[in-house]
C-alpha cells in the first residue's frame, strides 16, 4: 500500500511492520518501490535492545535484510534520536526517490520523548520542511537547445509535408 501511495499521489509512502516475519513482508513492496523509485518510509520494530544478536524468538537481522533495498538505514536507540533519524529517512527517501528503513527496538518504544531536545553538543538539530531541488542547465547548452529546437521543429514541418505530398501522390495537384 505504502508504493502504491507513492506512485499514485507521487508524494512519500510509508508503512509499519512489527519484528521478525512481519518486516520480512514489507519487502516486495520496497523493491517494487525501489525498482520504480518512489519514495516510501518503511518503520519496523525490533526485539529489546539487550536480547539482539542472541537469536530470540523472531529476531532478525534488520540491518542485513533491508540493506540492499534502502537507502538509509536508521535505528532509534534512545527516544533524542527519533527526530534526527525520522527526519533524515524522509529526507533521504525523497531527494533519492527510494526506500528508507527506521528500526526501532520494542523497549525504545516504551521510553518516554524529551520535550524538547537540547542545542548543545552532542544533538542534531534538524531543519523544518523539504523541497526537491532544482536543477538548472548552463546557459550556453540552453541558448544552444533553444536554436537547434527552432531550426528542428522548422526541418520537422517541412519535412511532414513533403511527406504529405508524397503520400498523396499527382491525385493531389488536381484536387
Amino acid at each position: 500500500m505504502a508504493t502504491g501511495h507513492a506512485k499514485w499521489t507521487g508524494g512519500t509512502g510509508c508503512c509499519l511492520a512489527t519484528h521478525g516475519p512481519s518486516a520480512i513482508h514489507l519487502l516486495n513492496g520496497l523493491y517494487d518501490a525501489k525498482l520504480d523509485k518512489r519514495p516510501v518510509v518503511a518503520i519496523i520494530a525490533q526485539q529489546h535492545r539487550t536480547v539482539l544478536g542472541t537469536g530470540y524468538q523472531q529476531e532478525i537481522d534488520a540491518h542485513a535484510l533491508f540493506k540492499d533495498v534502502s537507502q538509509y538505514i536508521g535505528t532509534i536507540t534512545t527516544p533524542d534520536q527519533l527526530q534526527f533519524v525520522v527526519d533524515r529517512a524522509v529526507r533521504t527517501a525523497q531527494a533519492n526517490r527510494s526506500p528508507t528503513c527506521i528500526i526501532v527496538p520494542h523497549d525504545v518504544q516504551q521510553l518516554e520523548m524529551p520535550d524538547a531536545l537540547p542545542h548543545a553538543h552532542g544533538h542534531i538539530a534538524t531543519a523544518v520542511g523539504w523541497r526537491p531541488p532544482r536543477v538548472v542547465p548552463p546557459d550556453d547548452a540552453l541558448d544552444a537547445a533553444a536554436r537547434v529546437s527552432v531550426h528542428q521543429r522548422v526541418d520537422d514541418a517541412l519535412e511532414a509535408a513533403r511527406r504529405c505530398m508524397d503520400a498523396a501522390g499527382s491525385s493531389a495537384r488536381s484536387a
